[in-house]
């Protein structure tokens, strides 16, 4: 009976220090969530296929597209060393420089609406929720409905020897092509 006793405070031991060693690394083990109280430093990120939000050596917190095209920025480049992302417990996601500078800000604390967290999004956007669902800010680099049917229009090219199919739009989505093709 002792073995297995202290094989659950092995166990324990080595949970809880999986659990320091992720704290202490900054990001969250969601790939693409940034949780309030977590950080991004240099060169970390979040991801959601194929988008990366990340921390850059140079201070600057970029959103790119298969790793290589930008399509949002601080802008902060070189305004400081060893910079950090944070989701603070206040809310409010702020870009500090390792001097304590304060480069860049959502703007989002204080809210007194709950806990926020970041989350990058396969459509390309990176938004701040709050714990009810409710976004608070946004990166507004979603996918366009412009975009989505250049794609399907790319892919019915690519695709033109295959049976026909009926493609059934969700009410907001066929509206909106409705009004793009007028």
């Amino acid at each position: 009976m002792a073995r297995p006793a202290m094989t659950a405070y092995i166990v324990t031991g080595l949970t809880w220090l999986m659990m320091v060693t992720k704290m202490m690394s900054g990001v969250e083990g969601f790939d693409s969530v940034l949780l309030e109280g977590f950080y991004m430093g240099p060169n970390q990120e979040i991801c959601e296929f194929p988008f990366t939000f990340k921390m850059q050596r140079d201070c600057n917190l970029v959103l790119y597209r298969n790793n290589v095209k930008p399509i949002w920025a601080t802008n902060t480049m070189h305004r400081g060393k060893n910079c950090f992302f944070v989701m603070q417990d206040d809310g409010n996601a702020v870009l500090w420089s390792d001097a304590g500078e304060m480069l860049w800000q959502t703007n989002t604390g204080n809210m007194n609406n709950g806990p926020h967290f970041i989350k990058v999004q396969c459509d390309g956007n990176v938004v701040m929720y709050n714990v009810y669902g409710y976004p608070l800010w946004a990166t507004d680099t979603n996918v366009s409905q412009l975009s989505l049917n250049d794609m399907q229009l790319n892919y019915n090219s690519t695709h033109s020897n295959e049976p026909e199919q009926t493609v059934i739009l969700p009410p907001k989505v066929a509206q909106a092509t409705k009004t793009l093709a007028q």
